[in-house]
């Protein structure tokens, strides 16, 4: 798959980037008591709930984050350390701006990305190719996007 020209995800894979957010790692736990939860979840959600979940973390788009040079939007990236033939759902939801999400692979490709599975949520469903670590980027679709999210990383039982 290709990322939109204007969202240069793959501007993430150069080596002056700073990683601003790593499972949730720099978050106060001031600002963690004070997210909201969603009270309108997503039938992709629902479903990733019902499987073994991965990674569950709330986070915040704001200033101070990390900047896509390619459009100005803010962006956040978790680590996954997956294996090869896994299959795993990654929804990011979002009541605050429409939200946009990326998987990359341990090498640095885009391995899939999704802007709208409904309306303003994303959702993937993927196959890990390789073992590794692979990066989550939660992004907005435009650089006024900013505010709460919740992102969920499920196994797919099979």
């Amino acid at each position: 798959m290709k990322l939109r020209a204007h969202h240069g995800i793959t501007s993430l894979l150069t080596p002056q980037v700073v990683v601003m957010t790593c499972l949730g790692v720099g978050m106060a736990s001031s600002a963690i008591a004070q997210m909201p939860v969603s009270s309108q979840m997503g039938s992709e959600a629902a479903i990733a709930q019902s499987s073994p979940i991965l990674l569950q973390r709330q986070g915040v788009l704001e200033p101070g984050d990390s900047i896509l040079e390619s459009d100005g939007s803010l962006y956040d990236t978790y680590f996954l350390n997956g294996r090869a033939g896994q299959q795993i759902m990654i929804s990011l939801e979002s009541d605050e701006f429409d939200t946009y999400l990326a998987i990359l692979t341990p090498d640095g490709a885009v391995l899939a990305e999704n802007d709208d599975a409904d309306d303003t949520n994303s959702f993937l469903e993927v196959t890990l190719p390789s073992s590794g670590e692979y990066q989550l980027i939660i992004n907005g679709y435009d650089s006024n996007s900013q505010g709460w999210y919740t992102v969920t990383v499920s196994e797919v039982e099979g």
